[in-house]
């Protein structure tokens, strides 16, 4: 049996792993983020260690036993990179600033990361391919730079997601 200090352990490094992941395929992606920004990691840490917290109360709020849904994680992941802001402007002045939606890219980065786990790499890039995946992606991304506190909000869209296109996720949580 493992202990809650080991359990919280490998969450700890499996969102900060998953964190960086989404970041570098965000900087293979963005020549102004791969340009122009970093990852701070004292961010990191702070955002990932508040998810903990969050994720422990959701834990205990709803009494749930072993893991929770990929969309929950999804969700309260998004909120905390939102509030933390990760990404960093290298520079932030003169011609390099500019206004950054970055950190709402890695929320959605990390969210779709998630809820992708366990999926082959042809079916995530089918489902970025459809036709309106765009819409839903800037309306995403819209709505966290609007909202970034509604963590159950992103559970909800990352569910939705989950049950429309990557459907082994409820069955499996």
């Amino acid at each position: 049996m493992e202990s809650c200090s080991e359990r919280e352990d490998q969450l700890r490094h499996k969102r900060i792993a998953t964190l960086y992941g989404a970041y570098e395929m965000m900087a293979g992606k963005y020549r102004a983020v791969a340009e122009g920004t970093r990852l701070h990691p004292g961010l990191v840490a702070a955002a990932v260690e508040s998810y903990l917290r969050d994720y422990f109360a959701l834990v205990g709020r709803y009494n749930i036993s072993g893991r929770i849904a990929k969309h929950k994680v999804a969700g309260l992941m998004a909120a905390s990179i939102l509030k933390h802001r990760p990404i960093q402007l290298i520079e932030d002045m003169g011609s390099a600033a500019r206004l950054s939606k970055d950190n709402e890219e890695l929320a959605f980065f990390h969210g779709l990361a998630v809820c992708a786990e366990g999926y082959d790499e042809e079916t995530i890039k089918r489902l970025t391919t459809l036709p309106h995946f765009h819409v839903w992606h800037e309306d995403l991304i819209y709505l966290f730079y609007r909202r970034p506190d509604s963590a159950e909000c992103f559970s909800v869209i990352f569910e939705g997601l989950s049950l429309l296109y990557f459907t082994r996720n409820l069955s499996s949580s």
